[in-house]
């Protein structure tokens, strides 16, 4: 049963993914001006500092770290606010999309505040941008002012969402997810990626095929979640993180493990049992400013019934 929750939260989250389409007013051709008006996705120096000097608490006040050397997360940038906002110069901005050249066009965006206490806009991967068709069938969402696919959704008829193919095997549907992934992404996005798993949902009759991303060994917050019919035709893509990693400063394995080390040291200094951990546990991510940081969660019980509470504790790699 909480598979099925899980499963149906994922897709109620899922707004949609953009895919390399043209971009600007003029729907049948693109002009130097819209050109130059776009913004690219650059790589970010971000302030260094010392590796592990930065260490942060999801949860923040009154959670298992409330009370040590912990700072709030929302504060430095980490899983901050989003909000629903409307750029006027976008106002009319259409998008063709696709062999069938669907045209879509600006809805809105999607917001991420720079910080808990500030009313700015992130500067790195904050910011994506809706279009659609006018009859919401075909939805995407970019990475704003580029035409980097953050998510795709496509709403299929009756008889296509609900057809199955039970001669399909798991790779058939890695197969068919792969060839998919290859008309939204460059083979330089794609190069980074390396297959999960295949994860099926009779009820649902969706098939899900995960990606993921790691650098020097540890997992990263840049993954991919595609969704695919029972039949094989697929409808949904998530991948709000695609290609970040090719805009953070470069991090080395000994900043990682000593990120590493200094983390763990740090959660088993706390002497609060039942904080289980494991590699799977630990993933890289980064801040509204693009600086890298190395993530552990963990659950722990609370009060006298013994509730379970999960928990995310940072150190800085740069």
């Amino acid at each position: 049963m909480k598979k099925i929750v899980y499963i149906l939260l994922s897709v109620i989250m899922i707004v949609s993914i953009v895919s390399c389409g043209e971009t600007g007013k003029e729907i049948d051709k693109e002009t130097e001006k819209n050109e130059n008006d776009r913004i690219d996705v650059t790589m970010v120096t971000a302030k260094r500092d010392p590796v592990g000097t930065i260490l942060l608490c999801k949860s923040g006040e009154g959670g298992i770290a409330s009370g040590v050397t912990f700072h709030s997360a929302g504060e430095y940038g980490i899983s901050t606010p989003g909000i629903d906002h409307s750029f006027s110069e976008l106002e009319g901005a259409q998008k063709v999309f696709g062999e069938e050249k669907t045209v879509l066009k600006y809805k809105n965006s999607e917001v991420c505040l720079k910080n808990d206490d500030s009313e700015e806009f992130g500067s790195f991967y904050c910011i994506t941008d809706e279009y659609s068709s006018d009859d919401r069938k075909l939805r995407i969402r970019c990475l704003h002012g580029t035409d980097v696919i953050a998510n795709y959704f496509k709403k299929l008829d009756h008889v296509t969402r609900n057809d199955r193919n039970a001669s399909l095997t798991d790779e058939d549907m890695q197969k068919i997810a792969w060839n998919f992934l290859k008309t939204l992404y460059s083979k330089e996005f794609l190069d980074n990626y390396s297959f999960e798993r295949v994860e099926r949902d009779d009820q649902l009759n969706t098939v899900f095929v995960f990606y993921g991303r790691y650098v020097e060994g540890y997992r990263t917050d840049e993954s991919i979640m595609l969704m695919i019919t029972g039949a094989g035709t697929p409808f949904s893509v998530n991948a709000s993180n695609m290609g970040k990693y090719n805009y953070t400063d470069p991090v080395t394995k000994k900043d990682l493990d000593a990120a590493k080390e200094i983390l763990v040291e740090k959660v088993a200094s706390l002497n609060r049992p039942g904080l289980p951990h494991s590699e799977k546990a630990m993933m890289l991510t980064t801040d509204t400013s693009g600086k890298v940081y190395l993530e552990m969660r963990f659950t722990f019980t609370v009060g006298e019934e013994g509730e379970k509470s999960m928990e995310s504790l940072y150190v800085n790699v740069n």
